[in-house]
């Protein structure tokens, strides 16, 4: 035993892949192939997590225009 005490499981950490790589590359598509998914939907289903950084990057990116 390592002595590590950890909550993580394969599916939390695919889980945190495909949000981190969905948040990065902004392509659903990209994520749903990467995660085996037959249906775009399931990805944007369970992978679509809104962070409040990007809710604001937006809001100022609409106070601009």
């Amino acid at each position: 035993e390592s002595g590590i005490e950890s909550n993580l499981s394969p599916h939390a950490l695919r889980h945190t892949v495909g949000t981190r790589l969905l948040k990065e590359f902004k392509n659903a598509k990209l994520v749903q192939r990467y995660l085996g998914h037959s249906d775009v939907t399931t990805t944007l289903r369970y992978y679509v997590d809104v962070f409040p950084e990007d809710l604001e990057e937006a809001a100022e990116m609409l106070a601009e225009r």
